[in-house]
């Protein structure tokens, strides 16, 4: 990959210019749908998904991951987040409404071909072969959870040159653990908290939902000039050419480092790589990460705190 096309949009302020410096332009990941209704799984067991709304603050990493790991096309979410308030005047909570995989499932009840069907373990799949496009089941679903693709998904014989959201959120993540080794500071104050699938940077991702639509965030006004995000699409976009004055030296230097690092790794790759991180498991999922915990994994991590310390 050429080093000034991937650097190419680059946002103005604050995390915003971190955001702009690790922006993909590059489609969604994702491998090949089973196009097979063998009913693979253990038998005399039944899964289901458990989430607990007291903790979800609508995120949406949720959908991002399964988006990701699906290859799910524009305009589709598998799994939603819905913002509910009980009056006008209340405070938000969430809704999180994935495929629920029902114990008397009306998609399969109503499926005249049986390309829905359960699993030895009760999870409701749909044989992509053996469907007819009849879209019953999407009018049998009571909780709006089926979709239809007219037109075959696009697979990337590799990965693609660029990337997406994850790959931009880890990298920042990386970027700042090695300015950390090498500098001894953030490149620009970010907290991180533990998700499913790694380290989120909270601030820039907060950016991000700011221009897309779905979030606050109170100094991130310059952010939509700099980039974009279509519709439900995780696939930031540049606006306008870049602007390396507000990154210093040292921060190009890491964040340079930390793109060659993700930009080739697939989302499973990049879940892993962040899963080995020390610091990662010194918190539970959807709690903040203490900068001494990610500053402890450092090789001279002990150096550094003892030098803060003082």
């Amino acid at each position: 990959m050429n080093r000034r096309k991937f650097l190419g949009t680059i946002a103005t302020v604050g995390s915003a210019a971190i955001v702009g410096r690790m922006l993909f332009s590059g489609g969604a990941l994702g491998g090949k749908s089973s196009s097979s209704s063998k009913e693979l799984g253990v038998s005399n067991r039944r899964w289901g998904m458990l989430i607990d709304l007291r903790k979800c603050n609508g995120c949406k990493s949720c959908t991002v991951a399964c988006n990701l790991a699906h290859n799910v096309p524009k305009g589709q979410e598998w799994i939603k987040c819905y913002e509910v308030k009980d009056t006008p005047v209340s405070g938000p909570y969430y809704f999180v409404r994935p495929c629920m995989s029902c114990q008397d499932a009306p998609c399969v009840k109503v499926c005249p071909v049986g390309a829905s069907f359960y699993n030895e373990d009760g999870i409701v799949l749909v044989n992509n072969k053996t469907c007819i496009g009849c879209r019953l089941c999407m009018a049998a679903c009571p909780y709006g959870a089926r979709y239809f693709n007219w037109e075959e998904p696009e697979q990337p014989e590799t990965p693609p040159e660029d990337g997406n959201l994850i790959h931009v959120m880890k990298a920042i993540f990386f970027a700042d653990k090695h300015h950390l080794e090498r500098y001894g500071r953030l490149i620009n104050g970010e907290r991180y908290h533990r998700l499913p699938h790694g380290h989120m940077p909270t601030g820039a991702y907060d950016i991000f939902k700011y221009v897309r639509g779905d979030g606050f965030y109170w100094d991130a006004h310059p952010a939509e000039d700099a980039f974009s995000v279509g519709g439900d699409t995780i696939i930031p976009s540049p606006s306008r050419k870049p602007n390396f004055d507000r990154l210093s030296k040292s921060d190009l230097e890491c964040l340079d480092i930390a793109v060659e690092m993700v930009k080739d790794l697939s989302f499973e790759e990049l879940k892993e790589l962040c899963a080995k991180e020390p610091s990662y498991d010194a918190v539970t999922t959807g709690s903040e990460i203490p900068l001494r915990e990610i500053i402890k994994s450092l090789d001279n991590g002990k150096q550094l705190l003892e030098h803060l310390a003082a």
